[in-house]
């Protein structure tokens, strides 16, 4: 493997010469590894990940708002390849809370914060107004370069029905793809698996590609289910062929893009 600069220029198994050689026997060259699950996205976590060959780090799952402020402040200084979705969480704590995320709600403490408001982004349903101005966030949102729409419901399993469904128009509308860590940790009803299966039938209902987080620790012993009823739907609906099991899954269990 021939480097110059920054840059592969050369993968060949003729023998090369160069200033500097690094002797790899018995170790595997790998292109950098796509993590798309990375909460930590400070300087210290993007070195550590860097250390375990992920050279991109997203977080798709929480994700952040307003996207152009995370944006803005890994310009220039991040160590890794990166990006985010948009946060619906976020969308919900500025409305519900009146807690601004600034950007990713983990390295702004907002959600510390929000222990002194009462949580209400977590433990409220939204009304009407607030649904519509949700909307117009995550929107906002992907047209600052959000990837996707992150909801995760997990953390508030009590959000309406029809709140969900809106992401999923939203994500149709602009060609985009929804993110979650889905509802119920449980094996009694409504269990983790329901939880998934709302995802599934939002993705094959409303054309949109799906990732889908926590299989295995939100279904427990319904993981099988779950990865079950995503093999129908690659089966049954053409358009979704793109939520498959990943070969790096991690402690996740994740289906990805």
């Amino acid at each position: 493997i021939g480097i110059s600069g920054k840059e592969i220029v050369l993968v060949t198994t003729n023998p090369i010469s160069g200033t500097q050689t690094i002797d790899a026997s018995g170790l595997v060259a790998a292109p950098g590894f796509i993590d798309t699950h990375a909460h930590g996205q400070d300087p210290y976590s993007e070195k550590l990940s860097i250390l375990d060959g992920r050279t991109t780090q997203l977080d798709l799952e929480a994700g952040a708002l307003p996207v152009s402020e995370f944006y803005d402040g890994k310009a220039g200084v991040s160590l890794s390849n990166y990006g985010v979705s948009v946060s619906h969480a976020g969308a919900r704590l500025l409305l519900m809370d009146g807690i601004d995320p600034e950007g990713h709600p983990f390295l702004s403490h907002a959600l510390d914060k929000a222990g002194e408001t009462g949580n209400l982004w977590a433990a409220n349903q939204a009304t009407d107004k607030q649904l519509d101005e949700i909307d117009r966030m995550v929107a906002q949102g992907l047209e600052e370069g959000g990837l996707g729409i992150g909801v995760i419901t997990g953390y508030y399993p009590d959000m309406r029905s029809d709140g969900v469904v809106r992401m999923a128009k939203v994500a149709a509308r602009h060609k985009s793809f929804l993110t979650t860590h889905p509802r119920y940790l449980s094996l009694m009803a409504p269990s983790g698996v329901l939880g998934q299966q709302e995802f599934i039938s939002l993705a094959t209902s409303y054309d949109v590609p799906l990732l889908l987080h926590h299989v295995s620790t939100n279904a427990l012993a319904g993981t099988q289910t779950t990865l079950d009823m995503v093999a129908e739907a690659n089966r049954n609906v053409e358009d979704i062929d793109g939520i498959q099991p990943c070969t790096f899954c991690g402690p996740f269990g994740r289906l990805v893009l």
